[in-house]
């Protein structure tokens, strides 16, 4: 009896070898199985944040589009204001030339009574009068035209 226990130890100890070395296989796979289900999830939210980043991506290209937009509108507008301040301020020279023009005509009338004031009715005194005084109006209405800072 002595010679069957060998045998059957060295099979005992191949079973218990083969059986840790299941064990071991096992624990491995489940590791393994632990590993790629924790990459699974990784991805997944990986795969979230990736589809997040687009849809901020995509909100945040619409609305550069729409402050593009927004902008180019004010660029127009601003256009035609500056459009409308050249034109304006002509139309201002021109009506400040014309009161300069209209202001010296009458200061000559107002030192120098015409012919024909000689011959008008009424008191020459009185019309030069009335010219100083329509100097002094016409004065008063051309500084108040100017605007308060000329470029």
């Amino acid at each position: 009896m002595l010679a069957v226990p060998g045998p059957l130890a060295a099979q005992s100890d191949r079973s218990e070898a083969t059986q840790e070395r299941l064990g071991e296989v096992r624990q491995s796979l489940k590791r393994d199985s632990e590993q790629a289900e924790a990459l699974a999830k990784q991805a997944e939210a990986q795969a979230n944040e990736l589809a997040r980043l687009r849809t901020e991506m995509r909100l945040a290209a619409d609305a550069v589009q729409s402050h593009e937009a927004a902008l180019d509108s004010l660029e127009a507008e601003l256009a035609l204001l500056e459009s409308d301040e050249t034109r304006m301020q002509v139309s201002l020279e021109r009506r400040q030339a014309e009161l300069g023009d209209t202001l010296a005509a009458l200061q000559r009338l107002a030192l120098r009574p015409t012919a024909a004031l000689l011959v008008s009715p009424g008191d020459p005194n009185d019309y030069r009068w009335s010219s100083l005084n329509s100097m002094r109006r016409l004065r008063r209405k051309a500084t108040s035209s100017r605007p308060s800072s000329m470029g």
